[in-house]
């Protein structure tokens, strides 16, 4: 409608007053309405239809409140915000993904999802790395995305669960828990890729057959360093080994349910064929047994139940990796931490089995047998991952070159930048260092003043993320303990800053959210919590 004289200056009589009883925003917003209406003519058509002093009424509209703080934005039309645009404070966030939390600017929320950003172009691969000190919330934030992972039809693969930390959480939502020296992990079971191969036929079952035999071999040939205390196999003993295990792949089981086991080959390995005399380069058994008497003395002992590789890998495997669950948890927290060649043993099982999973499954959604999946990868402390050998090294760098073409995001969590390089052999601490360079998407959380110098050499942090970084770590006050007092977060818990490895831009910082009806999913300190509560 338009305005009268009358109604002008009533509204202006009425915007003066109010314009001298307030400040701040309140102030400015009054002047900008009385220069408006000031160049007004009475016949304009200023409209003020549902014009109230809490705002615009109607669709849209509602009651607009002052600025508390200069990270506050209101978002509205020029119409229903007029005099308050261009925006004075920038942050992209795009609401893609997850949603992960809010904003630490300006408290939009936050979405981040690895494929969800590579589909859309803002990341060239789905590499995540998750970096920060322990007890800030790292795990809390892998919940989220492998949540919405799941929600979006993905399967989670924790292939080497330490804590664990994701066990509770992937089977509460469907998934499958497989307990390392509980659960027997056969290492010459054809397992998933031999699964598939029966459903196959032609060239793409021979190609799996390959790929079983190539796993099955690097299996054993992992044991048995690791079993040595990480003395490489030599080649006359690898040669004898890989003609050991393609005799056995051939020869029938006692019963079409059942695997050869490591028991069958070291009575292979004992009873010689022609073609494994020809391997060891021996003119008889003597010079065989001569040939193969460690190797043969590596196996027999992974046989024994006495000992906790026996007890983890000699027999049929207990619980086979299940495709068509949402999440599999590989969890390797009941083999003892002080024994490092059996924890390294299991972690590097858990990966080539995951990863064989995930080879059979692709090959049965090229041959039309299954629906196509895409398969996300968790490391948990990731210097113990790439502590277990050369062949979760080898599995983790050729994946974060070709993943976006196989279908699999990975997703990595450490507390410090020199994991990649410190927790491996010096020849392999390039090949290392260059996976993280290789993470498209980083998230940083609370870390120490020596981590964060060591961050400079790969991320170029703005002034304002450098505060950020020092105010997490910044106690505010310390007290007595209250048992009536509600318990106070550690300073920096849940807040990260994202940085893209393609942008030297300024990063998104955030803390993380956890919706009351999922807190059950995101307890990673429940053992804690429990003696807690018992001794309260």
């Amino acid at each position: 409608m338009a305005l009268t004289a009358e109604e002008r200056d009533e509204l202006i009589e009425r915007f003066t007053r109010e314009r001298q009883d307030a400040s701040g925003i309140k102030r400015w917003w009054r002047g900008q309405q009385l220069r408006r209406l000031a160049s007004a003519s009475t016949d304009s058509s200023v409209n003020t239809d549902g014009l109230t002093r809490r705002g615009v009424g109607g669709h849209g509209g509602g009651r607009v409140l002052p600025t508390r703080s200069p990270g506050v934005i209101i978002e509205g039309s020029t119409r229903q915000m007029p005099g308050l645009w261009p925006w004075t404070i920038g942050g992209d966030s795009p609401i893609i993904g997850a949603p992960l939390g809010h904003h630490l600017i300006h408290q939009r929320p936050v979405h981040f999802d690895s494929l969800d950003w590579s589909n859309a172009g803002h990341i060239s691969a789905p590499v995540v790395i998750i970096l920060a000190s322990n007890g800030v919330g790292k795990s809390t934030l892998a919940a989220r995305l492998m949540t919405y992972a799941i929600a979006t039809g993905r399967c989670v693969i924790a292939a080497a669960d330490i804590k664990p930390d994701h066990a509770e959480r992937l089977v509460r939502l469907g998934g499958q828990h497989i307990k390392c020296n509980v659960d027997i992990i056969n290492p010459l079971a054809p397992g998933a890729i031999g699964r598939a191969a029966l459903r196959l036929d032609g060239q793409a079952q021979e190609d799996l057959r390959a790929n079983m035999l190539q796993s099955q071999i690097i299996n054993m040939k992992t044991l048995i360093r690791l079993q040595r205390g990480n003395e490489p196999i030599g080649d006359v003993e690898g040669a004898i080994l890989a003609e050991a295990i393609r005799e056995l792949n051939s020869r029938p089981t006692q019963a079409d349910d059942l695997d050869h086991e490591l028991k069958h080959l070291d009575e292979l390995l004992e009873n010689p064929t022609p073609d494994m005399l020809y391997k060891a380069v021996a003119r008889s058994h003597s010079d065989y047994h001569a040939a193969a008497h460690r190797l043969i003395g590596s196996v027999r002992a992974m046989v024994s139940p006495d000992s906790i590789f026996g007890r983890m890998f000699s027999g049929q495997t207990t619980t086979p990796l299940n495709l068509d669950a949402v999440g599999i948890d590989i969890d390797v927290s009941r083999v003892p931490e002080g024994d490092k060649d059996a924890r390294s043993a299991a972690i590097a099982l858990g990966w080539t089995e995951s990863y064989a999973a995930v080879t059979a499954a692709h090959a049965l959604s090229d041959a039309g047998k299954s629906r196509p999946r895409v398969f996300d990868l968790y490391l948990e402390e990731l210097w113990q991952v790439l502590g277990a050998g050369d062949i979760v090294l080898d599995i983790l760098n050729r994946e974060s070159r070709t993943n976006r073409t196989k279908g699999t995001t990975i997703t990595a969590m450490t507390h410090s930048v020199s994991d990649f390089a410190g927790s491996v052999d010096a020849s392999q601490a390039d090949t290392a260092q260059a996976i993280f360079e290789k993470c498209q998407a980083r998230f940083y959380g609370r870390v120490g003043r020596r981590e964060r110098e060591r961050l400079m050499h790969y991320e170029n942090f703005t002034d304002a993320e450098v505060s950020m970084f020092t105010s997490w770590g910044r106690a505010h006050g310390l007290h007595s303990s209250d048992p009536g007092r509600e318990k106070r977060q550690a300073p920096g818990v849940g807040h990260f800053i994202l940085k893209l490895s393609e942008d030297d831009g300024a990063g998104i910082p955030f803390k993380v959210h956890v919706p009351a009806a999922q807190r059950h999913l995101h307890r990673t300190s429940a053992r804690l919590e429990a003696v807690t509560r018992e001794a309260s």
